[in-house]
């Protein structure tokens, strides 16, 4: 109660979201950590497995998804357009609102624009 409630935006190539008139980010993606690359091999008759994860250096990881939903109050195909253009199929780096410190490398994939009678959403996946 009282606090200053800020409009989440995504960052794609020091490009705000906030900066395409009318787009919102309707949520800030939970961002969970990458799933590591397991390397272990069984071998009969011994107990448990050899764990060869880290034996080369240090442990990689998988590529992760973040999904984030949009909406616009502009529900024309050409503002999917000037979006779709900027973002569909893109490789670069993404930060979110809520630590600017921080950045991913990825490439963003986004879903089909769906409207109703006032507004136009979509969803975009980043692949990092």
């Amino acid at each position: 109660k009282g606090g200053v409630w800020i409009m989440a935006e995504i960052i794609w190539k020091n490009k705000s979201s906030k900066e395409v008139k009318g787009l919102i980010i309707t949520n800030t993606p939970p961002i969970t950590k990458p799933k590591m690359k397991v390397n272990k091999i069984e071998i009969d008759g011994r107990d448990g497995a050899i764990d060869f994860t880290d034996y080369f250096g240090n442990v990689r990881y998988n590529n992760r998804r973040i999904t984030c939903e949009f909406v616009s109050k502009d529900r024309r195909i050409n503002k999917w357009q000037e979006v779709a253009n900027m973002l569909h199929g893109k490789k670069g780096n993404i930060s979110f609102s809520d630590d600017l410190n921080y950045h991913f490398v990825g490439r963003i994939s986004l879903d089909v624009w769906n409207c109703d009678k006032s507004t136009g959403s979509f969803k975009a996946t980043i692949i990092c």
